[in-house]
């Protein structure tokens, strides 16, 4: 049986780990100082987020933990948000030892993040840190992407994600995260995978703001504007995405209209 770790016992830190458990993967979940009281709610009977109990696979582990949760596992999901993501993996690498295994990190983390007081992507901070401490290690790493909505996942209702991933053997393990109402599609395309996902994030505000504007008044009755700020945003994504990427093309699938999509609809 593999052996993975879930660190972050939040909505999609949770919802991952149905498929992962109901595919046979033994799953620790960690939560951080923030989930005390979800782990607490998760041993009495549910998650009180999801509203359901986990897989009987899913073993729970309190923020203290962390060190037990990980080990003789080098299968690590990281489901954090963006604001905690740096301690939680410098807490991380604090606590994993060098092995003869190669570890595996996917992170369902969306955002940027403010390191050193430059604004850098998740995979390039990560990548620093963990080369600084395991420098003869190669650096293994999947930026997950798509329209996935954590209640969703947990119900069981189809759903598609997009893995961008910096190794061969990553591709090879992501399909056995699949299932018959999960499946996990793979690009080499990390950096475009993590931009679209970041700012899809941003560029949700703006029917957000439709919805203030209307909803009390017009409620289903503004669809046009609506489709000209989904329009806008994919425009003005893609522009970005092609100057730091080189190509736009992953803004055109799952992980750039699929995922605004899924926010915004």
């Amino acid at each position: 049986m593999k052996k993975v770790t879930v660190l972050g016992a939040g909505y999609m830190g949770s919802a991952i780990t149905f498929p992962l458990a109901e595919n046979g993967f033994d799953v620790n979940l960690w939560g951080t100082w923030l989930d005390d009281n979800i782990i607490n709610s998760c041993l009495k009977g549910k998650h009180p987020k999801l509203k359901k109990p986990l897989h009987k696979n899913v073993n729970l582990y309190y923020s203290k933990d962390l060190k037990k949760s990980i080990i003789d596992r080098n299968i690590i999901f990281i489901g954090i948000s963006s604001e905690g993501f740096l301690p939680i993996f410098k807490k991380l690498l604090e606590s994993i030892k060098d092995s003869k295994e190669d570890y595996i990190f996917f992170t369902l983390t969306k955002g940027f993040l403010n390191h050193n007081g430059k604004v850098k992507q998740l995979s390039s901070t990560a990548k620093e840190l963990f080369e600084e401490k395991f420098p003869r290690k190669k650096f293994k790493w999947a930026s997950i992407g798509g329209p996935v909505k954590a209640v969703e996942l947990s119900d069981h209702i189809p759903s598609l994600s997009i893995y961008g991933i910096n190794s061969s053997e990553i591709k090879k393990l992501a399909k056995l995260f699949s299932t018959d109402y999960y499946r996990v599609l793979t690009s080499a395309d990390v950096c475009g995978v993590e931009i679209c996902s970041a700012l899809k994030n941003i560029y949700s505000m703006a029917p957000g703001i439709c919805d203030g504007i209307y909803k009390s008044t017009r409620e289903g009755m503004y669809h046009n504007f609506n489709s000209i700020l989904f329009n806008q945003g994919i425009i003005e994504i893609s522009k970005i995405v092609y100057r730091i990427v080189g190509n736009n093309n992953t803004v055109f699938n799952l992980a750039g209209i699929g995922d605004l999509y899924g926010v915004v609809f």
